[in-house]
């Protein structure tokens, strides 16, 4: 275990506090939230915020530090009127470092692929193609619903 590491971290802007898997630790939490989202993606659709970090991210190999995913907004975001006020509603999710398992791969695969979840960011450019260099599959919206 790493000990600089903490279990969890707390956004000092929202105020949720987030939990952190690498390695073993809180692995089971992590694909148990994997798991809780893709089984709704099921009858509901879910927004996900998505965000990654590394070294010269999706330029270099293994260039993928960390993932921070949470389910934001409400299902029926673009179907509120512009006039209407929206909360980004960001609820307690995780930071992945990684490496990461191949069954957490496939789990986060499922559930960012799934046509009932819309990915939402803001810099993902070099975040996907490091996402894709790691094995981690994005939903293209050209094959969404």
């Amino acid at each position: 275990m790493i000990k600089d590491i903490p279990s969890t971290v707390k956004c000092s802007i929202t105020g949720v506090e987030h939990r952190v898997a690498h390695g073993e630790t809180n692995k089971k939490e992590l694909d148990l939230y994997l798991n809780d989202i893709y089984k709704r993606t099921e009858n509901e659709s879910v927004n996900i915020a998505l965000d990654c970090e590394g070294y010269v991210l999706g330029l270099k190999d293994n260039s993928l530090g960390l993932i921070m995913i949470a389910e934001c907004f409400t299902p029926n975001l673009f179907e509120v009127s512009r006039s209407e006020k929206i909360s980004i509603n960001l609820k307690p999710g995780f930071l992945i470092k990684t490496p990461i398992s191949e069954d957490t791969k496939i789990l986060l695969s499922k559930v960012l692929w799934h046509g009932n979840v819309t990915v939402i960011t803001f810099d993902f450019t070099h975040s996907i193609a490091a996402m894709n260099e790691a094995g981690i599959k994005v939903n293209r919206s050209e094959e969404r619903r």
